[in-house]
């Protein structure tokens, strides 16, 4: 995270300066980092990409149709003999072998498919379950051999579109809406968005277990880019709230601390 806000910096800091920003006046040295509008951006930038993350973390996993949490994507399986009876749910050997589950039934019913298939519910005879409903069978059986981090990519790739889409709507500290003035002049920004992109895309597709990603569909790519991209029009529409700086920050304001006091010099001679 900290290495995407470093380059997020490095392209705001190649933005040439504007006319307007010369010919502002000169804050003084005691004024606050933050001005008025900083805090108004921040507050309104800062609101909706939490709302959009929370919204992910207890909510995602429903709307994608994923595993909340860390899910699997493949299984082993053990070697145990224990045997369940797919009638009773009950776990031993039973009367009746015509519905007999064993450990191996995962390659028979799921293949190399994981946690998703084993908790889909199937007709076997009369009756329908899941595989995990049966007692014990998955911790007897199974062990996860790859982990499904695909909620926690969908909330890590939805944050940092966030900051992409952000470097653009900070370009515009103060009231001015088109965050994309004279954004084609500095080739700089656009190859640090190429390149953060470009990374993203590789943390997400290949970082695994290393650095618990999961590959995305199409689909979970073009729903956390668009989240991400609205942060553009929040941007537009925070700078219509009536926010000015405060006057007291700048050298020539009224206050007594900015008037240049002339001392009286005596004179060395009679």
């Amino acid at each position: 995270m900290q290495r995407w806000s470093e380059l997020g910096a490095l392209a705001l800091a190649t933005d040439g300066p504007t006319p307007e920003l010369l010919q502002r006046k000169p804050y003084k040295r005691s004024a606050s980092l933050i001005s008025r509008p900083m805090w108004r951006n921040i507050c309104c930038q800062g609101s909706y990409q939490l709302a959009v993350l929370l919204l992910l973390l207890f909510r995602g996993a429903q709307w994608f149709d994923v595993t909340e949490g860390v899910g699997c994507f493949r299984y082993s399986v053990g070697g145990s003999k224990q045997t369940w009876d797919w009638e009773s749910g009950s776990k031993g050997n039973p009367d009746n072998d015509v519905y007999l589950i064993k450990c191996n039934s995962y390659k028979t019913y799921c293949s190399s498919e994981g946690q998703d298939c084993i908790q889909e519910n199937r007709l076997i005879g009369n009756v329908t379950r899941s595989l995990d409903d049966l007692p014990d069978w998955t911790n007897d059986c199974l062990t996860c051999s790859k982990n499904d981090y695909t909620h926690g990519s969908i909330i890590f790739n939805a944050f940092i579109w966030c900051q992409i889409f952000n470097e653009y709507t900070v370009r515009s500290i103060g009231d001015d809406p088109n965050c994309f003035k004279d954004v084609h002049k500095n080739s700089i920004f656009f190859m640090v968005t190429i390149f953060t992109i470009g990374c993203q895309i590789f943390l997400i597709e290949v970082g695994g277990d290393f650095l618990k990603t999961s590959p995305l569909t199409l689909y979970q790519w073009l729903i956390t880019i668009g989240l991400g991209a609205l942060g553009l029009p929040v941007g537009v529409l925070m700078r219509f709230i009536p926010v000015s700086e405060d006057p007291d920050s700048f050298f020539d304001s009224a206050s007594k601390q900015n008037e240049i006091v002339t001392m009286p010099t005596k004179s060395v001679y009679p």
